[in-house]
């Protein structure tokens, strides 16, 4: 048995720092050690470099997972490991390592006088799956998509006023104002190039009534129209994705394997079994009980990660009754053992202090959240709950970062219950956990959020108006004028000191009268064969696939 442990987060917080002072990007470091114990190497963006021994091509990886994924349409993709895989297929104008933005797509940018006005210089080499030429074009198209799509991660393009292809290898993206994660933004997946031809021909179109008109979607979840080292080449639902290697590939890593497949286990413990068979090569979604079991086994080994995902409980707002009174959302942040909760969830689990996760710029310290049922009773009574309420709280059927939802849905249920709160358990299919969750339609919900890029900015889609805390506690633009002031300051401000002093302040407010309470960070666990290297985690697209070797 071998284990592996990857970056830390004050590692990740350093990094962090150092990208915000430069207006740049994310990282992180990693160390990876052998079941003899020798450490073998450090790398960039919370993973392995890779600088492993080049091992022999071809044949398939398999791996198990339970998805979240609804979509590999760029414009669309919004969970975790649909950009997973869209990381593999797809390409972005700049990436992150080593804590800096890298030159990707674009081999060099300048930024204007203003700090608004970016000008990228592309490579003139880089070529998609189909063999054609990746143009300026093809970035400006795929931008427009993605906004005028109005998909769940369609806010992203919020803060660009305007995109232009200036020549085929040059583009022109002017913000709406400062930004200070931009570079770290468009490191992201969602911001992945696509092919215009090609997804204008299966009915793709960046038009403004993209959102009416569009019909690439279909296509798009079986195939990609990308420039990745891999090309979705099937999706049956409920049962696999399958990536091919493109044989076309520009970049400097060439795939590997003929296939990776993503085999759809939704059963954990299928899931670790198959891993000690040596059925699937890796499993995504082990517990963090399974982990333990699994250290004894010579025929697996265990890869820990540290996320900047957090778990969290949110009221909805907008639906009438008492569940949605800010008062009883402060009795609860009262009545929840934060302790009993880190050790269901695992080793190495914190409680963050608010929506901003240890390893972020801008965390405050972790484990402040203490338990106190007779003050959560005494709100209740001064709210004129004391003889408490029932509510449904509904939840994912999913294990996710070592999480069983179930399980710590019934710990949340118990805690509740000592202050009158009778909470009845909805878990539900992913699927339409998240339709449920997307449309405001849930009192009470447990979900977790991982950022989409590992910028403050990204959190603070929590505030009024942005899509969490519209679309899941319905929280809307103009609830909170100060801490909506406060969050538009703070995205404008490059000098670091003075925005964490901001994001403090918005810290502070959000846990006195936001709608979520934030219980657990975990630690992510994988499992493998032990002839697996170049596991490289993310905080945002989780894993990458290209890097995998065996």
């Amino acid at each position: 048995m071998a284990i592996k442990k990857w970056a830390t987060p004050t590692v990740l917080l350093v990094l962090l720092i150092m990208v915000v002072a430069a207006v740049a990007g994310c990282g992180g470091t990693a160390t990876t050690t052998t079941a003899g114990g020798e450490t073998t190497t450090t790398a960039a963006s919370g993973g392995e470099t890779t600088t492993t021994e080049a091992p022999a091509a071809g044949g398939t990886f398999t791996i198990a997972i339970q998805p979240q994924y609804k979509s590999f349409d760029p414009a669309r993709a919004g969970e975790i490991d649909g950009m997973m895989v869209n990381f593999a297929t797809y390409d972005t104008l700049v990436r992150a390592e080593n804590g800096q933005i890298k030159p990707w797509v674009a081999e060099s940018w300048t930024t204007e006088a203003d700090n608004k006005t970016y000008i990228f210089k592309l490579r003139d080499d880089v070529t998609f799956n189909s063999g054609a030429k990746l143009t300026a074009e093809d970035v400006v198209f795929s931008v427009l998509r993605l906004k005028n799509v109005k998909g769940s991660p369609s806010f992203h393009t919020d803060p660009i006023e305007s995109i232009e292809a200036v020549d085929d290898t040059t583009l022109k993206i002017v913000l709406k104002e400062v930004d200070a994660g931009f570079l770290a933004r468009i490191c992201m997946p969602t911001f992945a190039i696509t092919e215009a031809k090609v997804v204008k021909e299966h009915g793709g179109t960046d038009a403004e009534d993209a959102d009416q008109t569009d019909q690439a979607q279909a296509w798009l979840d079986t195939n990609s129209a990308g420039s990745g080292p891999y090309t979705l080449t099937e999706y049956v639902n409920k049962q696999q994705a399958v990536l091919t290697a493109n044989k076309n590939y520009w970049g400097p890593d060439k795939p590997v394997f003929d296939k990776i497949v993503l085999k759809q286990i939704d059963d954990v413990n299928t899931q670790k079994l198959l891993l000690q068979k040596g059925e699937v090569d890796f499993a995504i979604n082990l517990t963090a009980e399974q982990a333990k079991e699994l250290k004894a086994d010579a025929n697996v080994a265990l890869h820990f990660s540290p996320t900047l995902d957090f778990f969290h409980i949110v009221q909805n707002r907008s639906i009438e009754g008492p569940a949605s009174k800010p008062e009883v959302w402060q009795a609860v942040r009262f009545a929840l053992d934060y302790e009993g909760i880190r050790e269901l969830c695992g080793e190495g689990t914190k409680t963050p202090y608010s929506v901003i996760p240890e390893g972020m710029l801008g965390a405050e310290p972790v484990n402040t959240a203490k338990q106190d049922v007779e003050k959560a009773k005494q709100i209740m009574a001064d709210a004129g709950l004391a003889d408490g309420f029932t509510v449904d709280l509904e939840y994912p059927a999913l294990t996710i970062s070592g999480i069983e939802f179930a399980l710590i849905a019934q710990k949340v249920q118990q805690d509740l219950a000592a202050i009158g709160i009778t909470v009845d358990l909805k878990g539900q299919e992913i699927g339409l956990f998240l339709d449920r969750m997307r449309s405001a339609k849930m009192p009470v919900a447990i979900s977790m959020w991982g950022p989409d890029y590992p910028d403050p900015q990204s959190q603070m889609a929590f505030l009024p108006g942005g899509p969490p805390a519209k679309n899941y506690g319905g929280w809307q633009a103009g609830a909170d004028p100060e801490l909506e002031a406060l969050g538009a300051e703070q995205a404008k401000e490059l000098d670091v000191t003075k925005r964490v002093a901001l994001l403090k302040q918005i810290q502070d407010i959000l846990v006195e009268r936001g709608p979520y309470v934030v219980w657990a960070q975990p630690t992510r666990y994988y499992g493998s064969i032990p002839s697996v290297s170049g596991v490289k985690p993310d905080p945002v697209f989780m894993l990458d696939l290209n890097a995998l070797r065996k």
